[in-house]
């Protein structure tokens, strides 16, 4: 974790090779590598890493292979950070839905209609904060609908965004 409270890069990649690994003790660095599309060099430096800190014992097997084996340290790690990642992910969606909430209402519509753009898996959490603000939730923009507040989890270029203020929507950008 930095000092913001945010999991690093490197810690979340451990985090997945750990699982990897026990998922598949005879993986091969370049099927880690593969499967959570980081370099082999950054998969073969976060391995050595974990065998350092005691997290796995690797052992060579016939046909220049290797094998790898969690420790009880490394397990307990492996718990501890996905433990920190649900928790980082839980405050995260409850803060995005605050300030989502929070926008709608600054819009000053009563009742608004809101569509979205680029939700896709937040539209759960977007759907909770519409509702919590008094409106009602269109679903994804296809630009031929009907919404009065249009929230963007996708970066629009200028004429988009222009073209949704001139409709008269109001453009809550989250991008």
């Amino acid at each position: 974790m930095n000092g913001e409270g945010l999991p690093r890069h490197d810690d979340l990649a451990a985090l997945h090779i750990l699982r990897e690994l026990e998922r598949d003790p005879g993986i091969s660095q370049r099927e880690i590598s593969r499967r959570l599309d980081i370099s082999l060099g950054m998969t073969n430096l976060l391995i050595r890493r974990l065998a350092r800190k005691a997290w796995i014992k690797v052992r060579s097997i016939p046909g220049r292979r290797l094998l790898y084996a969690l420790t009880p340290r490394g397990l307990a790690e492996k718990v501890r950070k996905t433990r920190d990642f649900v928790r980082l992910s839980l405050r995260y969606y409850g803060d995005l839905r605050t300030a989502v909430v929070q926008r709608i209402r600054e819009t000053g519509r009563k009742k608004p209609l809101v569509a979205s753009v680029g939700a896709g898996e937040l539209s759960p959490i977007l759907l909770e904060a519409v509702r919590e603000a008094g409106g009602s939730y269109a679903g994804a923009w296809d630009g031929n609908g009907h919404a009065e507040v249009l929230v963007v989890f996708e970066r629009p270029s200028r004429a988009r965004r222009e073209a949704w203020e001139r409709v008269g929507l109001a453009v809550i950008d989250l991008s």
